[in-house]
């Protein structure tokens, strides 16, 4: 009978010592979580930097391109502008293309330029 109480002090050391490893495991697991939640957390603040710059670079490209359209939209209004209104021609700009009226005229005709 002596043997009963040292083997029940044996069986109650052995549950001990895997209720003991169950709260390791336990607290484990909650230690992976609680990781887990910070590896997360951390990707999505990644995710949003990314995301942040990214907009950030999109935004700065379109308003360069704006900006040279924008320039590019005023230059050609000024060209329209100069060209709308009256040439300047001088003399000789005028006798060239009265000759040149001229020979179209005679070629046109069949006659002589």
């Amino acid at each position: 009978m002596a043997e009963r109480p040292r083997e029940q002090a044996a069986v109650a050391a052995r549950i001990e010592a895997v209720l003991e490893a169950e709260r390791r495991a336990r607290a484990a697991v909650a230690a992976a979580e609680a990781e887990g939640r910070a590896l997360v957390a951390a990707a999505r603040a990644q995710a949003r930097r990314i995301l942040e710059r990214g907009e950030a670079r999109l935004t700065a490209a379109r308003e360069r391109a704006e900006g040279r359209v924008a320039g590019r939209v005023a230059a050609l209004e000024e060209q329209a502008r100069l060209l709308a209104g009256p040439v300047a021609v001088d003399q000789a700009t005028r006798e060239r293309l009265a000759a040149a009226a001229r020979r179209l005229a005679g070629e046109l005709t069949g006659g002589a330029p």
